[in-house]
């Protein structure tokens, strides 16, 4: 089979479903399509098909992250004795650790853990710094009557 000419048509199902899983692979496999396609139509920016993948993609993410609380939310199942099944939650924890991890690096500004270095002081000043020297002996007043 030869390689799909991209058509709006073609191009929307794509996004939609790209926003729907985050994923490409996934896509690729629902819609019939090769990954290199699809990749072919953002570098070349086919009738601003870039910015619309990126949209796609962010939207996907969002969705990504969304499922994370389905997850976590979701009553664990139970063994044949009744007992909450360990493996199916450490199975669950392992599902909603790989979209967090995911979701960090994909989008660091929105999922990323705060990380904050200040390189200025108050409103945008200096740093103000104080040097203390400590000599390990004490201090005598000479006014002071030792008698």
């Amino acid at each position: 089979m030869g390689k799909p000419i991209y058509t709006p048509e073609l191009a929307q199902r794509v996004l939609e479903a790209l926003a729907r899983t985050g994923s490409l692979r996934a896509v690729c496999k629902e819609v019939g399509i090769n990954r290199d396609t699809v990749i072919g139509w953002v570098v070349d920016d086919k009738d601003g098909f870039a910015t619309a993948y990126a949209r796609a993609k962010d939207i996907g993410l969002d969705d990504l992250v969304d499922e994370t609380l389905e997850i976590s939310d979701a009553p664990p199942p139970l063994t044949a004795l009744g007992a909450t099944d360990s493996g199916a939650v450490a199975h669950s924890k392992l599902r909603i650790e790989t979209r967090r991890w995911l979701a960090e690096r994909m989008a660091p500004r929105r999922y990323g853990l705060k990380q904050d270095l200040a390189l200025t002081g108050a409103n945008g000043g200096p740093i103000e710094t104080q040097v203390l020297i400590a000599t390990g002996v004490p201090v005598v007043d000479d006014h002071t009557d030792l008698a």
